[in-house]
């Protein structure tokens, strides 16, 4: 169920727009990369299962991935150069 005024639309247009004003702000102990709608990260879960792996490397290494791969750009809400201290080429 959606949150009251929250649409997979209505995140991923806001998620450009914070994009557009120079990506979400990082604190030193982290950062938000990425907005994910519950419906669209459903999805995600079942096409690659190791995002949801309980085995913490495999699940570090599955968001490692998504975040590289173009799947993940209508998500983004920051320009991220690194992740767990890898550095992300995009």
């Amino acid at each position: 169920m959606p949150i009251a005024g929250y649409t997979p639309a209505s995140i991923l247009k806001e998620n450009q727009e914070v994009l557009d004003r120079g990506g979400s702000k990082h604190m030193d102990w982290g950062g938000l990369y990425l907005q994910i709608p519950n419906q669209h990260l459903r999805y995600w879960r079942r096409r690659y299962p190791d995002l949801d792996s309980e085995d913490g490397d495999i699940k570090l290494h599955a968001w490692e991935r998504f975040l590289r791969s173009d799947e993940s750009r209508p998500y983004r809400v920051s320009k991220p150069k690194y992740f767990h201290g890898t550095e992300i080429k995009t």
